[in-house]
């Protein structure tokens, strides 16, 4: 697929399991996937995306990184002023509301389950197009499109879970 046709998503997960989990469902689901193992990677990916065309759509984040965790992502972004949606992922209940005091869109505690975490991504990253339509129309399209989305994220999720799923 050619970068720019699907939104972008960074995955930064310190796990290489759980990273290529994540990336592969959203993969399945039509989305550009940029993969970081740590906060240092994370930054530099999201200034290698800036200004667009290569934009970064949405960032789904650990918070357990190593060295400077999760929260050095947000402090970046936040000193950049970008408006780049975070999802941030945690174990436990104050490291996420945390992450919300610091900038995060959605927290979502871990583990994630594939449906979740396609419909959190599809809730910050729609995919209608930006026709000149009036806010009715416009309106209808987007749940359309949602619809779609919908639809996409069923079939990611059956496919991954069946990729998973060990016979008994």
């Amino acid at each position: 697929m050619v970068r720019g046709q699907s939104p972008t998503i960074l995955v930064v997960e310190d796990e290489p399991v759980l990273r290529d989990l994540y990336a592969d469902c959203l993969q399945r689901a039509a989305y550009e996937v940029e993969q970081a193992s740590d906060s240092g990677e994370a930054i530099r990916s999201l200034d290698r995306h800036r200004p667009p065309p290569y934009q970064i759509s949405v960032v789904l984040l650990a918070m357990t990184l190593p060295v400077a965790g999760g929260m050095a992502v947000l402090h970046h972004l936040a000193q950049q002023g970008n408006r780049v949606p975070v999802v941030a992922v945690g174990a436990c209940a104050e490291q996420l509301a945390t992450a919300r005091a610091a900038g995060a869109r959605e927290t979502v505690s871990e583990p994630v389950e594939p449906a979740e975490l396609l419909s959190l991504v599809a809730r910050h990253c729609p995919r209608s197009g930006s026709a000149p339509f009036g806010p009715a129309v416009q309106h209808a399209l987007d749940r359309l499109s949602a619809s779609g989305d919908a639809l996409q994220i069923e079939i990611a999720c059956l496919e991954v879970a069946l990729r998973t799923e060990r016979p008994t």
